[in-house]
């Protein structure tokens, strides 16, 4: 099987797979493949012009150049046969420390993202990736900022790169969090079932992405801001909302029986008294947004 998905950006990043098997970053593959054989033959050009090499040779040279495209066609069909060496996950963590609150910012582009609530206590998430990943980190007072993101240069790691980014994140239920998510095309559960969110907001571009909102967070805030994404927002049972959308509705679907039609878009009738609550704001393109 074949597919090909590109995202287009500041430049175009392109994901394949072949029959399982994956080439991240296949623009810049085959843009170094071209620069080289420009080089190569440039070379091969100018040495026959200066007589260096002689006009017999140069002629061979050019009549056997399908051979190049038969070795780059053997290379991929290598790939997908030969045993594929297992990448090692990179782990990233990041103490409590007497934190009382955190704000995560989270920037994950091609690939699958899982994230869930942390069981273990004195940490604020833990996670692992097959990439690199770079975190920086800035407290204040109580407050702890975070930001993730893929090392600049991680795309490089060729065992992960045929693998696909598979990532899991696990965050902390003991604290209140306000966490955004910038994404690229990539597919994503994000279950904040258990955690306790005060604001949530997921930007993403060509994305399949399921949100599962918190059960006993008091009023959380969701934005879902997309391209031409799938964006799923799942509101758990005993859980008011109120849904205004930015975006139109033409590409918006509500389940009205729980969220009636109100003037300013949709509400749970019991949202004015309800102790849990969200406010969901959409703002999307050409996207799918479905709330449940």
């Amino acid at each position: 099987m074949l597919d090909v998905l590109c995202v287009a950006g500041s430049g175009t990043s392109c994901r394949l797979n072949v029959g399982g098997v994956y080439v991240a970053q296949l623009g810049k593959f085959l843009g170094f493949l071209t620069g080289l054989i420009a080089i190569i033959v440039g070379m091969i050009i100018l040495l026959g012009n200066l007589g260096i090499l002689d006009r017999d040779i140069v002629e061979l040279i050019v009549d056997l150049w399908p051979l190049l495209l038969i070795a780059i066609g053997a290379y991929f069909v290598w790939l997908r046969f030969r045993p594929q060496p297992q990448p090692t996950p990179r782990h990233v963590s990041e103490p409590i420390d007497g934190a009382g609150r955190a704000e995560i910012d989270v920037e994950f582009g091609a690939g699958e993202l899982l994230v869930n609530g942390l069981e273990k206590d004195g940490l604020l998430f833990e996670g692992e990736s097959l990439f690199e990943v770079e975190k920086s980190t800035r407290r204040s007072g109580e407050t702890v900022k975070v930001k993730l993101r893929r090392a600049p240069g991680a795309w490089l790691s060729l065992t992960a790169s045929l693998h696909g980014d598979r990532s899991q994140l696990f965050l902390s239920r003991q604290l209140p969090l306000m966490l955004r998510f910038n994404m690229g095309a990539c597919r994503a559960i994000i279950d904040l079932t258990e955690n306790k969110i005060e604001r949530f907001e997921v930007n993403t571009g060509a994305s399949d992405v399921t949100v599962r909102l918190p059960r006993e967070a008091g009023f959380t805030r969701a934005i879902a801001k997309g391209g031409a994404a799938t964006i799923r927002l799942e509101v758990p049972e005993g859980v008011a909302a109120r849904i205004v959308s930015k975006g139109g509705l033409n590409s918006v679907t509500i389940d009205e029986k729980r969220f009636p039609k109100t003037v300013d878009g949709f509400s749970s009738t019991e949202y004015d008294v309800a102790p849990n609550k969200v406010d969901i704001e959409i703002d999307t393109g050409a996207s799918g947004v479905s709330v449940v």
